[in-house]
């Protein structure tokens, strides 16, 4: 009972704070370099593409297997499209 309570409070704590965050970017808003995040994004698209590799032959088998193929799978077409935009 502990634990779980002390879970719900360090998320309580983490959404607010990820929240605060936001609203004071949203007041004091930077640049963003367009370079990194399309450096950012072709680094994920290697290291997904390489981990869906590595559960491809096994996709079929089991059902964690298939989320743990479908998961890094599915990410390669968005870091894709970040690197397009």
């Amino acid at each position: 009972m502990l634990a779980t309570s002390m879970n719900t409070v360090d998320l309580l704590i983490a959404a607010g704070s990820i929240g605060w965050q936001a609203i004071q970017r949203f007041r004091h808003a930077e640049e963003t370099k367009g370079s990194v995040i399309t450096l950012v994004a072709a680094v994920g698209i290697i290291i997904n593409a390489l981990s869906a590799l590595l559960f491809f032959r096994r996709r079929n088998k089991d059902l964690n297997v298939i989320g743990a193929y479908l998961h890094p799978a599915t990410d390669v077409p968005v870091f894709a499209g970040v690197v397009i935009t």
